[in-house]
């Protein structure tokens, strides 16, 4: 990938960064809290051939 542009690896230390930020708006109001109602993820799509079918 170097021989396109320059690339630059950075430490991944700004999830927790986000998840505090998002804990915030929540808690003040800022932004509706969601409720995630299935139990995983792949449970809720309901597009054919959009996640494998786990058996």
């Amino acid at each position: 990938m170097g021989w396109i542009a320059p690339v630059k690896v950075h430490a991944g230390d700004f999830e927790m960064d986000a998840l505090a930020r998002g804990a915030i708006r929540a808690l003040t109001g800022a932004e509706e809290v969601m409720t995630y109602t299935c139990a995983a993820s792949w449970d809720c799509f309901d597009m054919p051939g959009a996640v494998a079918q786990i058996a």
